[in-house]
């Protein structure tokens, strides 16, 4: 159903790295509120490149993981764009959060 695409590699790390990222910033302070932002800046950025390495491991020869890709795949896109959306929001709060502070 899947096989791996060097393409889905990079952002899983990347991923990976958000993750570690931010649990680091909010286990230094759990009560900041730019700490719990940038931790969910972090955690729409996992998202969205989850759903995006996901996308790049389908292998299309089967006509039935063409048809499981094609609903998980529109899903996908769409949890991609939400995730995208919330990314701006999320880092515009942040910045705003930042400037304010200092």
């Amino acid at each position: 159903m899947f096989s791996l695409n060097p393409y889905s590699i990079p952002p899983t790390l990347c991923s990976l790295l958000a993750v570690f990222l931010g649990i680091f910033v909010l286990s230094k302070n759990v009560r900041s509120s730019i700490n719990q932002t940038f931790f969910l800046l972090c955690c729409t950025v996992v998202i969205w490149l989850s759903f995006y390495a996901v996308l790049c491991n389908f292998d299309i020869n089967n006509p039935w993981v063409k048809i499981f890709r094609d609903l998980l795949g529109y899903h996908s896109f769409l949890i991609s764009v939400l995730a995208a959306v919330l990314i701006a929001v999320f880092f515009i709060i942040f910045d705003i959060e930042v400037v304010f502070l200092y």
